[in-house]
């Protein structure tokens, strides 16, 4: 995995995972080894939310 050097972290927003899909079949927010392993290909559908930052 390539460093971001340059990464502005004021231009993107943080994305809280709620839930996951793996191929159809519901996840939580972990991969396991066992879900993914002998598939040709992966199918990941992840939930999402803004997370907001505390602004005290």
């Amino acid at each position: 995995m390539e460093l971001l050097e340059n990464f502005d972290e004021k231009k993107y927003v943080k994305l809280k995972v709620k839930s996951m899909t793996i191929n159809g079949k519901e996840s939580g927010k972990i991969i396991k080894a066992e879900d993914i392993k002998n598939q040709q290909s992966i199918v990941v559908d992840l939930v999402v939310s803004k997370e907001e930052e505390n602004k005290e």
